[in-house]
Order: C-alpha cells, then sequence, then structure tokens
C-alpha cells in the first residue's frame, strides 16, 4: 500500500522526537532519509534529511568518525547543490547537527562570496555564548 505523503512527512517529522533508544546502529539504519531519492516529493526529502540530522545530534557514544563523516556530508551536499532551496536545507542541516559543526559553519560566515541570507543561517548553528561577535557587512 502507498503511503501518502503528509502521512509520511508527519512521521518523518516527529521521528526525533519519539525515538527512545538512540544509538549508532539506528543512525546508519535511518541514514537513508538523507538520500531520499526523487520518487519522494520534496517536502518529503527535505523532511528526511533534517530529522536525520537531528537524530544524530542527539545520539551520544557514537563514534567520532562517523560523526564528522556525516557533518562533512552535510556540508559537501550544501556546497554542491545548485538549487537554492536545497541548499537552504542542507545547511540547515548542518545547523542541525549542533556544536561540532560550526567550524564549517564559520566557514560559510567568514566567506564574503556567499549569499547573505545564507551567512546569516550559519550563525545559526553556533552556540548563542560563542565569543565571536557575528557581523554582516
Amino acid at each position: 500500500a502507498k503511503i501518502e505523503s503528509a502521512t509520511l512527512l508527519s512521521l518523518i517529522r516527529k521521528l526525533p522526537f519519539n525515538v527512545d533508544v538512540k544509538s549508532q546502529g539506528l543512525l546508519e539504519e535511518l541514514e537513508t532519509f538523507s538520500k531520499l531519492s526523487m520518487d519522494f516529493s520534496q517536502d518529503v526529502r527535505h523532511a528526511g534529511i533534517l530529522t536525520f540530522a537531528i537524530l544524530v545530534s542527539k545520539v551520544y557514544g557514537v563514534k567520532r568518525d562517523y560523526f564528522d563523516n556525516i557533518v562533512v556530508k552535510y556540508f559537501r551536499m550544501y556546497s554542491e547543490c545548485p538549487q537554492y532551496l536545497d541548499r537552504m536545507i542542507w545547511l540547515q542541516g548542518l545547523c542541525n547537527l549542533g556544536y561540532s559543526a560550526v567550524s564549517y559553519t564559520s566557514t560559510i560566515y567568514s566567506d564574503k562570496t556567499r549569499d547573505r541570507h545564507e551567512r546569516l543561517w550559519a550563525t545559526l548553528s553556533c552556540n548563542w555564548n560563542y565569543s565571536v561577535r557575528f557581523i554582516l557587512d
């Protein structure tokens, strides 16, 4: 039976907040959320990207190299994506990964050739207690 996009979207969005046992094994199984094909609607694909990033940020005890690979993947997908909206989704996913992604998002922020909105959005991944002040010029 085929599941409607609205139902699938609702399930995907709620997943990170309803999973009790979070582990690297679970992440490895759910990593497909960040790779959904064009068979799915754009909304479902975007929700998968953001949901997986939230799950990654909530799992403790993940091997550092696995986590680093996810951060690099999100940054690479953001950097190589030709569509503005898709690029912003990957950037939001990078921000959802949290403090560990700051070195990548600060690269985006400090690159004055990048879109102003992207640079502003990149600041959201930084801890607000971060010692660097962000000024967009």
